[in-house]
């Protein structure tokens, strides 16, 4: 029982550590270099792929080739599904940037 509570224990510390908790952003404005926005189609995809995982003020440039969005955990904003559905879609993205809102 005790190796249950320390395991449990050092999880909660690491992933409450921001820079290891790439999974979920709460509260924050992400923005996402994604270079293979190209065209107005593009952006209508990548908003899309972002949109379906509850990612909420989503912005697209295509000079910028970066999307950004606010992502709320508790409404089931995901970075990691979001970079996933970004890659299935054929856009794939790395992180900028997160900032408090």
């Amino acid at each position: 029982m005790k190796n249950i509570f320390n395991s449990l224990f050092v999880f909660s510390f690491f992933t409450s550590l921001p820079f290891l908790n790439a999974a979920t952003v709460n509260n924050k404005k992400t923005v996402l270099s994604v270079p293979a926005i190209v065209c107005m189609s593009c952006e209508a995809k990548v908003k899309s792929a972002v949109g379906k995982n509850h990612a909420t003020d989503i912005a697209v440039s295509i000079e910028a080739k970066e999307v950004s969005f606010s992502c709320d955990a508790a409404k089931g904003c995901k970075l990691d599904s979001i970079l996933k559905d970004l890659e299935v879609a054929k856009y794939p993205a790395t992180l900028k940037t997160n900032s408090v809102n």
